[in-house]
């Protein structure tokens, strides 16, 4: 059992996995696989930021608007020396606009918003969606071939929230495990033919809050068969006690060598 927390260079991101595996290096092996992809590298911001499919759309986005600004650039600005008329797209239909003006100005005016309008639609709205659904595709085909060669046991961990919660019910647990053990040793001494087993279902009753009359009639009788001198308001009397007190658990590192040594 394992819980581990990444955290980002800059240590604004947290990101924690908890679970479960027989062999230490291989749970090694998948952090790493999983750390080489859990977050963008700090250094690298705007255009050369890590491609993921949070991303994607804006990462393609971005990619497109520059080359739109690009294509805009090369369309206008002149190819020699003292040619400041270049024969450009956007020039063209300036032109036609122009020639067109003056025979007939209502449509030219019409035909040149309509066609500059078209002009900067595609370099700067269509350019770069198109960009950023390439690149979502992209990161989705990137993401299947990680799975692919993603460690078997990485599915069966728990991540983020999911591994927040296992972690809190895991120590919840373990404090009830002691509280349990502490009030079954202080009844073995008082009955020492109480079963492990009777006090187990008992405990589980009060704690599930499945108390009712005919089931705890039941095990009472079942328990004072075998424990006839056993005291029901005794046995409260030491649950109380124990459950009233507070029990700390510490969780450490622990290292597997060191263990074996």
């Amino acid at each position: 059992m394992f819980f581990s927390i990444f955290t980002s260079k800059s240590g604004e991101k947290k990101f924690p996995v908890s679970g479960i595996c027989d062999n230490l290096d291989e749970i090694i092996t998948a952090l790493k696989y999983l750390s080489s992809f859990l977050f963008t590298d700090g250094t690298r911001r705007f255009l050369f930021r890590k491609l993921t499919i949070e991303n994607a759309q804006d990462y393609g986005y971005i990619r497109g608007l520059i080359a739109g600004i690009i294509l805009m650039l090369i369309d206008t600005i002149p190819w020699r020396i003292g040619n400041f008329r270049p024969q450009g797209v956007l020039s063209t239909f300036l032109e036609y606009t122009r020639i067109v003006y003056y025979g007939t100005p209502g449509f030219a005016i019409v035909v040149g918003m309509a066609a500059i309008g078209i002009y900067f639609t595609v370099l700067f709205i269509l350019l770069p969606i198109l960009a950023g659904n390439f690149y979502l595709y992209k990161a989705r085909r990137r993401q299947q071939s990680q799975i692919l060669l993603m460690p078997e046991c990485l599915v069966d961990f728990e991540y983020g929230k999911d591994a927040e919660s296992s972690l809190s019910e895991q120590h919840i647990a373990l404090i009830d495990s002691l509280k349990r053990d502490e009030i079954y040793k202080k009844v073995s001494r008082l009955w020492h033919n109480f079963k492990k087993e009777d006090f187990y279902e008992l405990y589980e009753i009060f704690r599930g809050g499945f108390l009712t009359p005919e089931v705890l009639y039941n095990l009472l009788k079942k328990i004072t068969r075998n424990c006839p001198d056993f005291d029901f308001k005794q046995f409260l009397e030491i649950m109380i006690d124990v459950m009233k007190r507070d029990t700390e658990v510490v969780i450490k590192v622990s290292d597997k060598n060191q263990e074996e040594a």
